[in-house]
């Protein structure tokens, strides 16, 4: 793997990892209140859902090098709004940006660099490629948040803004860097109806591709709840005594997962049966590991078993990426690594609308074991499903 992607993976995740552990009490600084920044933070949601695809369609017809560049400047602009918000209106706009800058990211910088990797050293070496581009992603989000730390506090926490505006815009000018696109977003020529009619095959009539759909939206589920309510839960296990303890927790699961991605690549076996095999014991670990957290009744256990489910969706992430990559061609590469991403939001959003209902009468642990159980069970449904199919 080229270096110029490492570095343009690291500065990407530099810039979420600035914002993300101070980003509910900015909104709060900036026109939202505690009642209503889970409403702001769901135009977030639903605008990353609705551009997901469009955006992954951009990258295939008009560049990945363009849709990473218009990425990182939403993403500066979204924190040069939000530093200027003064409303609830204005902070919500700012999200709508942000989401607009994660819908157009993912999938453009990796594709490029998958079909990079795949030109110069052959298609075998996409586990690898994708793992070393999710560990430099991964140790530039714990840098952010390390960052995030030392910088010094505003009440309008403008530092962690103009840091993420500069984080973002070097990005964007580093991106000039990358070598020409010789795959699909070099094909500028392909009209759009015969490249929506190549995406929408690819989405029906790949079975490794409904496979690799099917695995990313169910691992999904427990990891949107965990993401979604680790803090309180740690708060409820600690009350004030470890204040500090998010932030390194924090900082030491962007760690456990850049590992775990590292390690996958690795792991990964060369053959196709024996690549889904392990991606389904993975999810399936990582769904019994979500189980047990929420069995946790000390902070020091509950710590170590969050950084081992992190280490445990760094290797899945590899597995997901790899997977996609292999199902399709380079003229559709990004928009089916958009597809996946829409599938892990669209189960993270079921998760999370299922663990607000459940939460009305019951604890977030009955939230963590229930996502748990649907994700093993499909899971176990999926993997006697590909054992039929293989025995025909």
């Amino acid at each position: 793997m080229r270096l110029r992607f490492r570095l343009l993976e690291f500065l990407g995740g530099l810039g979420l990892g600035l914002l993300s552990p101070v980003l509910t009490m900015a909104l709060c600084a900036h026109g939202c209140t505690v009642e209503n920044v889970g409403l702001a933070v769901s135009v977030f949601a639903l605008t990353v859902l609705a551009a997901e695809l469009p955006s992954g369609i951009f990258a295939d017809l008009c560049g990945r090098k363009r849709a990473f560049r218009l990425a990182m400047a939403l993403g500066a602009a979204s924190a040069a709004a939000l530093l200027l918000s003064r409303s609830f209106a204005a902070a919500s706009a700012s999200l709508l940006l942000h989401g607009l800058s994660a819908a157009f990211a993912s999938g453009s910088l990796d594709a490029l660099a998958l079909e990079d990797a795949a030109e110069r050293r052959g298609a075998a070496f996409a586990a690898g490629a994708s793992a070393s581009l999710l560990a430099w992603q991964c140790l530039g989000l714990l840098c952010g948040a390390l960052l995030s730390a030392a910088l010094p506090y505003r009440a309008d926490y403008a530092p962690h803004l103009l840091a993420r505006c500069a984080a973002c815009l070097a990005a964007a000018l580093a991106s000039a860097a990358l070598p020409e696109e010789r795959g699909g977003g070099a094909k500028r020529s392909r009209p759009l109806g015969k490249h929506l009619r190549c995406v929408g095959a690819l989405l029906r009539g790949s079975a490794p591709m409904r496979f690799a759909l099917a695995c990313v939206l169910l691992t999904a589920l427990p990891q949107a709840v965990l993401e979604t309510y680790w803090q309180p839960r740690l708060a409820a296990l600690t009350g004030t005594g470890a204040p500090r303890l998010p932030g390194v927790l924090t900082a030491s699961s962007y760690a456990a997962a850049a590992l775990g991605s590292a390690g996958m690549g690795r792991l990964a076996p060369r053959r196709e049966g024996g690549f889904r095999a392990l991606w389904l014991l993975l999810g399936a670990i990582f769904a019994l590991s979500a189980a047990l957290l929420s069995l946790a009744r000390r902070a020091a256990a509950f710590a170590a078993l969050y950084a081992a489910g992190c280490f445990l969706t760094g290797m899945l992430s590899v597995c997901e990426q790899t997977a996609v990559s292999a199902a399709s061609a380079d003229g559709t590469r990004a928009s089916a690594l958009s597809a996946a991403s829409l599938a892990a939001r669209l189960g993270g959003a079921l998760a999370c609308a299922a663990g607000s209902a459940i939460l009305r009468g019951g604890t977030i642990g009955a939230v963590w074991r229930a996502a748990s159980a649907v994700s093993f069970a499909g899971l176990c449904a999926l993997s006697l499903l590909q054992k039929n199919r293989a025995g025909r």
